[in-house]
């Protein structure tokens, strides 16, 4: 199985899941926020060509955003929102921040 039909199954199993509190939320990889999201936002997202597995990895709160636009520095954006333990980005993955959250 290529990456492409895994990246297919999943996202299909992202959007036609029924999840047990039918909620789907997306988390900030530098503040750890969550937000509600919809099957429609990922279908829309998926519809423009964006692989959503790649979208979930780089997502970032709009406020991280901001914060990332300031200082461009994942490291400084981090410290700011006070959450080094959840910070799963580095530097060298701004390219793919401001691409997929922009």
């Amino acid at each position: 199985m290529t990456k492409e039909e895994i990246n297919q199954r999943l996202s299909n199993a992202l959007l036609k899941n029924k999840l047990i509190s039918d909620k789907l939320e997306l988390v900030c990889n530098i503040s750890g926020k969550s937000r509600p999201t919809s099957r429609e936002y990922l279908k829309a997202k998926e519809d423009k060509g964006i692989d959503l597995i790649e979208f979930q990895k780089y997502y970032v709160c709009r406020q991280a955003l901001k914060q990332l636009k300031q200082c461009n520095s994942v490291t400084e954006t981090a410290e700011y929102f006070n959450s080094q333990d959840v910070n799963k980005l580095k530097n060298e993955d701004l390219e793919n921040i401001f691409k997929f959250n922009s």
